[in-house]
């Protein structure tokens, strides 16, 4: 049998104070995956080696009743081994340079209200390279309202905008009626929910 391997090394730092604190951590990783997809029309395995090199960071602070919590991850990964040529040296498929978050939330008294950002750049939706995925930003509301003693109303709002977000495509061209197409996946559309909560 085959074994996919992994080797990693991470260098990290942080800071913990009573309003902020921040984390960071550079990392180094090395990849071998083999992997047979029943979609891959050459047939066999796909084996590929991956290297990459990034940076995480985390990051809070509270001002008053206003808390702001963010984090970012930058990613620069290659394909440097594969039993297709012609791939080595590309981006690996689905991964993006950076994807981010940012959430700010502010309370007053026994209600809080807040919004959650998450985004990602552009990104290849295959090995070959030959389509790129676009970046995205969606956004997210909530709210908690304590309408009585133990009793809480709570909202939210996910995806506000109803922002289409391709998350992946199988790569395959699709001809329909003298059109083409490539089937892919999209990040949910918009949905709300709204709950009373009651604790007894």
């Amino acid at each position: 049998s085959v074994e996919n391997e992994l080797t990693s090394f991470e260098f990290g730092a942080k800071v913990d104070q009573d309003d902020y604190s921040l984390f960071a951590t550079l990392f180094y990783v090395e990849t071998d995956d083999v992997n047979s997809e029943s979609t891959n029309a050459n047939g066999g395995a796909r084996v590929r080696g991956y290297e990459s090199t990034g940076l995480e960071v985390e990051a809070s602070t509270k001002i008053g009743e206003i808390d702001l919590r963010g984090s970012m991850t930058w990613t620069d990964a290659e394909i440097v081994s594969s039993n297709d040529a012609s791939i080595i040296g590309n981006t690996p498929r689905r991964q993006a340079d950076f994807v981010w978050s940012l959430s700010p939330s502010y309370q007053f008294g026994e209600h809080f209200v807040g919004a959650t950002l998450i985004g990602t750049t552009d990104s290849y939706g295959q090995d070959n390279n030959a389509y790129t995925m676009d970046g995205y930003t969606y956004i997210n509301l909530f709210a908690d309202f304590a309408l009585a003693e133990g009793l809480k109303l709570q909202m939210s709002v996910n995806n506000v905008t109803d922002q289409i977000g391709i998350t992946e495509d199988e790569g395959q061209i699709h001809t329909v009626d003298g059109n083409d197409y490539i089937r892919a996946r999209s990040i949910a559309g918009r949905t709300a929910e709204l709950a009373l909560k009651y604790s007894f």
